[in-house]
Protein backbone atom coordinates (compact mmCIF):
# COMPACT_ATOMS: atom_id res chain seq x y z
CA UNK A 1 0.00 0.00 0.00
CA UNK A 2 1.23 3.46 -0.77
CA UNK A 3 1.70 5.89 2.10
CA UNK A 4 -1.00 8.21 0.80
CA UNK A 5 -3.59 5.46 0.41
CA UNK A 6 -2.89 4.10 3.88
CA UNK A 7 -3.08 7.55 5.46
CA UNK A 8 -6.36 8.56 3.88
CA UNK A 9 -8.21 5.38 4.72
CA UNK A 10 -6.93 5.21 8.28
CA UNK A 11 -8.06 8.81 8.75
CA UNK A 12 -11.47 8.01 7.28
CA UNK A 13 -11.95 5.19 9.77
CA UNK A 14 -10.81 7.36 12.67
CA UNK A 15 -13.17 10.09 11.48
CA UNK A 16 -16.15 7.73 11.41
CA UNK A 17 -15.23 6.36 14.83
CA UNK A 18 -14.87 9.78 16.49
CA UNK A 19 -18.18 10.96 15.01
CA UNK A 20 -19.83 7.92 16.63
CA UNK A 21 -18.17 8.82 19.95
CA UNK A 22 -19.32 12.44 19.79
CA UNK A 23 -22.81 11.34 18.76
CA UNK A 24 -23.07 8.98 21.74
CA UNK A 25 -21.85 11.74 24.05
CA UNK A 26 -24.49 14.06 22.56
CA UNK A 27 -27.14 11.67 23.90
CA UNK A 28 -26.77 13.25 27.30
CA UNK A 29 -27.38 11.91 30.79
CA UNK A 30 -27.47 15.35 32.43
CA UNK A 31 -29.36 17.60 33.05
CA UNK A 32 -31.84 15.42 31.11
CA UNK A 33 -31.24 11.67 30.93
CA UNK A 34 -32.03 10.78 27.32
CA UNK A 35 -31.14 7.14 27.95
CA UNK A 36 -34.38 6.79 29.90
CA UNK A 37 -36.03 6.97 26.48
CA UNK A 38 -36.13 3.48 24.90
CA UNK A 39 -35.46 4.72 21.37
CA UNK A 40 -32.43 6.80 22.31
CA UNK A 41 -31.10 4.02 24.50
CA UNK A 42 -31.14 1.62 21.55
CA UNK A 43 -29.57 4.22 19.25
CA UNK A 44 -26.83 4.77 21.83
CA UNK A 45 -26.19 1.03 22.14
CA UNK A 46 -26.06 0.61 18.35
CA UNK A 47 -23.58 3.42 17.60
CA UNK A 48 -21.64 2.96 20.83
CA UNK A 49 -20.70 -0.64 20.09
CA UNK A 50 -18.20 0.04 17.31
CA UNK A 51 -15.93 3.12 17.83
CA UNK A 52 -13.74 1.74 20.62
CA UNK A 53 -13.14 -1.68 18.99
CA UNK A 54 -12.41 0.14 15.72
CA UNK A 55 -9.97 2.59 17.33
CA UNK A 56 -8.04 -0.28 18.94
CA UNK A 57 -8.03 -2.31 15.72
CA UNK A 58 -6.66 0.69 13.82
CA UNK A 59 -4.05 1.30 16.53
CA UNK A 60 -2.97 -2.32 16.27
CA UNK A 61 -2.72 -2.14 12.49
CA UNK A 62 -0.53 0.96 12.80
CA UNK A 63 1.57 -0.57 15.61
CA UNK A 64 5.32 -0.54 15.05
CA UNK A 65 7.96 -1.73 17.51
CA UNK A 66 11.67 -1.75 16.68
CA UNK A 67 13.01 -3.21 19.93
CA UNK A 68 13.85 -0.10 21.97
CA UNK A 69 11.21 -0.24 24.70
CA UNK A 70 12.28 2.95 26.47
CA UNK A 71 12.11 5.05 23.30
CA UNK A 72 8.83 3.40 22.29
CA UNK A 73 7.05 4.00 25.58
CA UNK A 74 8.44 7.54 25.82
CA UNK A 75 6.86 8.48 22.50
CA UNK A 76 3.55 6.91 23.53
CA UNK A 77 3.64 8.83 26.80
CA UNK A 78 4.04 12.15 24.99
CA UNK A 79 1.34 11.25 22.49
CA UNK A 80 -1.23 9.84 24.93
CA UNK A 81 -0.45 10.42 28.60
CA UNK A 82 0.68 14.03 28.37
CA UNK A 83 -2.73 15.09 26.96
CA UNK A 84 -4.35 12.72 29.47
CA UNK A 85 -2.66 14.43 32.42
CA UNK A 86 -3.09 17.99 31.11
CA UNK A 87 -6.77 17.71 30.20
CA UNK A 88 -7.51 15.50 33.18
CA UNK A 89 -6.13 18.16 35.53
CA UNK A 90 -8.07 20.89 33.73
CA UNK A 91 -11.20 18.77 34.22
CA UNK A 92 -10.62 18.41 37.98
CA UNK A 93 -11.49 21.96 39.05
CA UNK A 94 -14.91 22.31 37.32
CA UNK A 95 -16.04 19.03 38.87
CA UNK A 96 -15.81 20.62 42.29
CA UNK A 97 -16.25 24.34 41.65
CA UNK A 98 -18.97 24.08 38.95
CA UNK A 99 -20.64 20.93 40.23
CA UNK A 100 -24.11 22.15 39.21
CA UNK A 101 -23.11 22.03 35.53
CA UNK A 102 -21.34 18.67 35.35
CA UNK A 103 -22.69 15.16 35.14
CA UNK A 104 -20.40 13.58 37.72
CA UNK A 105 -19.30 16.18 40.30
CA UNK A 106 -16.48 15.16 42.60
CA UNK A 107 -13.91 16.63 44.96
CA UNK A 108 -10.40 17.37 43.75
CA UNK A 109 -9.09 14.43 45.76
CA UNK A 110 -11.62 12.02 44.26
CA UNK A 111 -10.88 13.29 40.75
CA UNK A 112 -7.12 12.86 41.18
CA UNK A 113 -7.61 9.34 42.56
CA UNK A 114 -9.81 8.51 39.58
CA UNK A 115 -7.15 9.84 37.19
CA UNK A 116 -4.38 7.85 38.83
CA UNK A 117 -6.11 4.52 39.33
CA UNK A 118 -9.24 4.34 37.17
CA UNK A 119 -8.65 6.29 33.95
CA UNK A 120 -10.56 9.40 34.97
CA UNK A 121 -12.68 11.10 32.33
CA UNK A 122 -10.25 10.14 29.55
CA UNK A 123 -10.20 6.42 30.21
CA UNK A 124 -9.65 5.64 26.53
CA UNK A 125 -6.18 7.25 26.54
CA UNK A 126 -5.31 5.54 29.82
CA UNK A 127 -6.38 2.17 28.40
CA UNK A 128 -4.61 2.64 25.07
CA UNK A 129 -1.38 3.59 26.82
CA UNK A 130 -1.67 0.50 29.05
CA UNK A 131 -2.13 -1.66 25.94
CA UNK A 132 0.94 -0.09 24.32
CA UNK A 133 2.92 -0.62 27.53
CA UNK A 134 2.29 -4.37 27.68
CA UNK A 135 1.92 -5.23 24.00
CA UNK A 136 5.61 -5.26 22.90
CA UNK A 137 6.11 -8.39 25.03
CA UNK A 138 3.16 -10.11 23.35
CA UNK A 139 4.42 -8.92 19.98
CA UNK A 140 7.92 -10.35 20.44
CA UNK A 141 6.43 -13.66 21.54
CA UNK A 142 4.22 -14.16 18.49
CA UNK A 143 5.65 -12.20 15.57
CA UNK A 144 7.68 -14.99 13.95
CA UNK A 145 5.23 -17.84 14.45
CA UNK A 146 1.80 -18.35 12.90
CA UNK A 147 1.00 -20.96 15.56
CA UNK A 148 1.80 -18.54 18.39
CA UNK A 149 -0.23 -15.80 16.67
CA UNK A 150 -3.26 -18.07 16.57
CA UNK A 151 -2.79 -19.10 20.21
CA UNK A 152 -2.44 -15.50 21.38
CA UNK A 153 -5.48 -14.40 19.35
CA UNK A 154 -7.58 -17.23 20.81
CA UNK A 155 -6.47 -16.45 24.37
CA UNK A 156 -7.17 -12.73 23.97
CA UNK A 157 -10.60 -13.48 22.48
CA UNK A 158 -11.39 -15.65 25.49
CA UNK A 159 -10.20 -12.87 27.81
CA UNK A 160 -12.40 -10.36 25.97
CA UNK A 161 -15.47 -12.53 26.53
CA UNK A 162 -14.93 -12.74 30.29
CA UNK A 163 -17.48 -10.76 32.29
CA UNK A 164 -15.38 -8.57 34.58
CA UNK A 165 -15.71 -5.42 36.62
CA UNK A 166 -12.06 -4.89 37.59
CA UNK A 167 -11.88 -1.13 37.07
CA UNK A 168 -8.57 -0.44 38.78
CA UNK A 169 -5.90 0.54 36.20
CA UNK A 170 -8.67 0.13 33.59
CA UNK A 171 -8.01 -3.62 33.56
CA UNK A 172 -11.55 -4.36 32.40
CA UNK A 173 -11.08 -2.08 29.37
CA UNK A 174 -7.63 -3.51 28.62
CA UNK A 175 -9.10 -7.02 28.71
CA UNK A 176 -12.00 -5.93 26.52
CA UNK A 177 -10.01 -4.23 23.74
CA UNK A 178 -6.64 -5.99 23.65
CA UNK A 179 -8.16 -8.60 21.33
CA UNK A 180 -9.06 -5.93 18.76
CA UNK A 181 -5.60 -4.37 19.01
CA UNK A 182 -3.95 -7.76 18.48
CA UNK A 183 -6.25 -8.47 15.53
CA UNK A 184 -4.97 -5.31 13.85
CA UNK A 185 -1.37 -6.33 14.50
CA UNK A 186 -1.98 -9.83 13.11
CA UNK A 187 -3.47 -8.45 9.92
CA UNK A 188 -0.38 -6.28 9.49
CA UNK A 189 2.04 -9.13 10.26
CA UNK A 190 0.27 -11.37 7.75
CA UNK A 191 0.50 -8.63 5.08
CA UNK A 192 -3.27 -8.57 4.67
CA UNK A 193 -4.45 -5.44 2.86
CA UNK A 194 -7.49 -4.56 4.93
CA UNK A 195 -8.33 -1.76 2.50
CA UNK A 196 -8.53 -3.98 -0.58
CA UNK A 197 -12.32 -3.74 -0.60
CA UNK A 198 -12.07 -1.60 -3.75
CA UNK A 199 -11.74 -4.93 -5.56
CA UNK A 200 -15.42 -5.48 -4.77
CA UNK A 201 -17.69 -3.59 -7.15
CA UNK A 202 -19.78 -0.79 -5.58
CA UNK A 203 -23.21 -2.46 -5.84
CA UNK A 204 -22.21 -5.83 -4.28
CA UNK A 205 -20.25 -3.90 -1.66
CA UNK A 206 -23.31 -1.79 -0.83
CA UNK A 207 -25.43 -4.95 -0.50
CA UNK A 208 -22.91 -6.49 1.91
CA UNK A 209 -22.86 -3.27 3.94
CA UNK A 210 -26.67 -3.25 4.21
CA UNK A 211 -26.70 -6.90 5.31
CA UNK A 212 -24.02 -6.25 7.93
CA UNK A 213 -25.80 -3.17 9.28
CA UNK A 214 -29.11 -5.07 9.50
CA UNK A 215 -27.36 -7.89 11.38
CA UNK A 216 -25.64 -5.32 13.61
CA UNK A 217 -29.00 -3.69 14.33
CA UNK A 218 -30.75 -7.01 15.03
CA UNK A 219 -28.07 -7.93 17.57
CA UNK A 220 -28.50 -4.55 19.22
CA UNK A 221 -32.31 -4.77 19.37
CA UNK A 222 -33.08 -8.42 20.00
CA UNK A 223 -30.08 -10.04 21.72
CA UNK A 224 -29.16 -9.45 25.38
CA UNK A 225 -26.23 -7.03 25.61
CA UNK A 226 -23.58 -9.39 26.98
CA UNK A 227 -19.82 -9.29 26.38
CA UNK A 228 -20.27 -11.80 23.55
CA UNK A 229 -22.93 -9.64 21.86
CA UNK A 230 -20.85 -6.49 22.34
CA UNK A 231 -17.77 -8.15 20.84
CA UNK A 232 -19.66 -9.49 17.82
CA UNK A 233 -21.28 -6.09 17.26
CA UNK A 234 -17.84 -4.48 17.43
CA UNK A 235 -16.52 -6.86 14.77
CA UNK A 236 -19.52 -6.44 12.46
CA UNK A 237 -19.57 -2.66 12.88
CA UNK A 238 -15.85 -2.37 12.21
CA UNK A 239 -16.18 -4.48 9.06
CA UNK A 240 -19.05 -2.26 7.89
CA UNK A 241 -16.89 0.83 8.36
CA UNK A 242 -14.01 -0.74 6.44
CA UNK A 243 -16.32 -1.41 3.50
CA UNK A 244 -17.56 2.18 3.64
CA UNK A 245 -14.07 3.68 3.29
CA UNK A 246 -14.05 3.10 -0.46
CA UNK A 247 -16.99 5.36 -1.19
CA UNK A 248 -15.78 8.81 -2.23
CA UNK A 249 -18.39 10.67 -0.18
CA UNK A 250 -17.29 8.78 2.95
CA UNK A 251 -13.64 9.72 2.47
CA UNK A 252 -14.48 13.34 1.73
CA UNK A 253 -16.70 13.62 4.80
CA UNK A 254 -14.65 11.82 7.45
CA UNK A 255 -10.95 11.91 6.52
CA UNK A 256 -10.53 15.51 7.69
CA UNK A 257 -12.08 14.69 11.04
CA UNK A 258 -9.90 11.61 11.46
CA UNK A 259 -6.78 13.74 11.36
CA UNK A 260 -7.92 15.40 14.61
CA UNK A 261 -9.73 12.50 16.28
CA UNK A 262 -7.64 12.66 19.46
CA UNK A 263 -8.07 16.41 19.80
CA UNK A 264 -11.82 16.21 19.15
CA UNK A 265 -12.03 13.64 21.94
CA UNK A 266 -10.06 15.86 24.33
CA UNK A 267 -12.24 18.94 23.79
CA UNK A 268 -15.60 17.20 23.57
CA UNK A 269 -16.47 17.15 27.27
CA UNK A 270 -15.78 20.84 27.83
CA UNK A 271 -17.86 21.99 24.87
CA UNK A 272 -20.61 19.53 25.72
CA UNK A 273 -21.11 21.19 29.11
CA UNK A 274 -21.72 24.49 27.32
CA UNK A 275 -23.94 23.12 24.54
CA UNK A 276 -26.18 20.98 26.76
CA UNK A 277 -26.59 23.81 29.30
CA UNK A 278 -27.72 26.16 26.54
CA UNK A 279 -30.02 23.80 24.68
CA UNK A 280 -31.64 22.25 27.75
CA UNK A 281 -32.57 25.72 28.97
CA UNK A 282 -34.44 26.25 25.68
CA UNK A 283 -36.05 22.90 24.89
CA UNK A 284 -36.42 19.33 26.16
CA UNK A 285 -37.04 17.75 22.75
CA UNK A 286 -34.45 14.92 22.50
CA UNK A 287 -33.70 15.13 18.77
CA UNK A 288 -33.05 18.88 18.98
CA UNK A 289 -30.84 18.40 22.04
CA UNK A 290 -28.74 15.73 20.33
CA UNK A 291 -28.48 17.66 17.05
CA UNK A 292 -27.47 20.88 18.81
CA UNK A 293 -24.86 19.08 20.92
CA UNK A 294 -23.39 17.45 17.83
CA UNK A 295 -23.31 20.71 15.90
CA UNK A 296 -21.60 22.68 18.66
CA UNK A 297 -19.12 20.06 19.84
CA UNK A 298 -18.08 18.86 16.39
CA UNK A 299 -17.97 22.09 14.40
CA UNK A 300 -16.55 24.34 17.13
CA UNK A 301 -13.93 21.77 18.15
CA UNK A 302 -12.82 21.19 14.56
CA UNK A 303 -12.48 24.89 13.77
CA UNK A 304 -10.69 25.62 17.04
CA UNK A 305 -8.23 22.78 16.49
CA UNK A 306 -7.54 23.53 12.83
CA UNK A 307 -7.22 27.30 12.99
CA UNK A 308 -5.77 27.80 16.47
CA UNK A 309 -4.37 24.72 18.20
CA UNK A 310 -2.58 23.42 15.12
CA UNK A 311 -0.73 26.71 14.67
CA UNK A 312 0.69 26.95 18.21
CA UNK A 313 3.53 24.48 18.85
CA UNK A 314 3.12 24.40 22.63
CA UNK A 315 -0.58 23.55 22.33
CA UNK A 316 0.14 20.95 19.64
CA UNK A 317 2.42 19.13 22.07
CA UNK A 318 -0.10 19.28 24.91
CA UNK A 319 -2.81 17.91 22.63
CA UNK A 320 -0.76 15.04 21.22
CA UNK A 321 -0.53 16.49 17.70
Amino acid sequence: MSGKKFYEEINTLKGMAIVCVLFCHAIILYPINLLENDVWREIFKFFGSVPMPLFFLISGYCFSYKGNYGEFIGKKFLRLMLPYVVFGLVDVIPRQVLSAFVNRPSSIGESLKSMLLYGGQYWFLYTLFAVFAIYPFIYLFQKNSIVRMIIVEAVLLAVTLIETDVTVLCLNSVMQYLFFFNTGVMLKLCNIDIFAVDKIKPIPRAIVIVVLIVLWGCLSLFVPYTTVTRTVMGIIGSLSFFLLTKFRVTNWTFSRLGDYSLQLYLLNGFLLVISRTIICSITQIPIIIVAFNMLITLVCSYLFIKYFCKRVKFIRVLMGM
